[in-house]
């Protein structure tokens, strides 16, 4: 069973100084990272709870977060299956692109695909060719 949690990631942060919140997903008792690109101090970080408090954006932040989460689990469930022979740091990685909006384009999302649909929709002969020699 995997889990997704939020993990404050003050290991190298200076006293003081805002952390990263990152989503930690644990999956067979092995821990992967997704950055959140959220960072807040230490006393604002309620551990237990897992929301920024004391913070002048604390709802936003919250909202944010809880965004991410959502996303990240959402997506899991609907590739368990495929993300079920790879690692925890591969499946963090392809969530990530996921939920950043940075997959890769597949060929069905490219223009000619669609471009050759249309055409096909043409009831002319002569508009067809006009299309494809375009």
């Amino acid at each position: 069973m995997a889990t997704f949690s939020f993990y404050f990631d003050s290991r190298r942060s200076k006293e003081g100084q805002p952390a990263p919140i990152k989503i930690r997903f644990i999956r067979e008792r092995k821990a992967a990272y997704i950055p959140t690109e959220i960072s807040v101090l230490p006393e604002q970080w309620d551990a237990k709870s897992q929301i920024v408090y004391n913070h002048p954006r604390a709802r936003l932040l919250n909202g944010q977060l809880s965004s991410l989460i959502n996303a990240a689990e959402e997506e899991y469930k609907k590739n368990r299956s495929k993300y079920a022979t790879i690692t925890a740091t591969e499946v963090t990685q392809k969530i990530k692109r996921v939920i950043f909006f940075e997959e890769e384009a597949t060929p069905k999302d490219y223009f000619l695909p669609h471009y050759l649909l249309c055409i096909e929709t043409k009831e002319k002969e002569r508009t067809k060719q006009i299309y494809r020699d375009t």
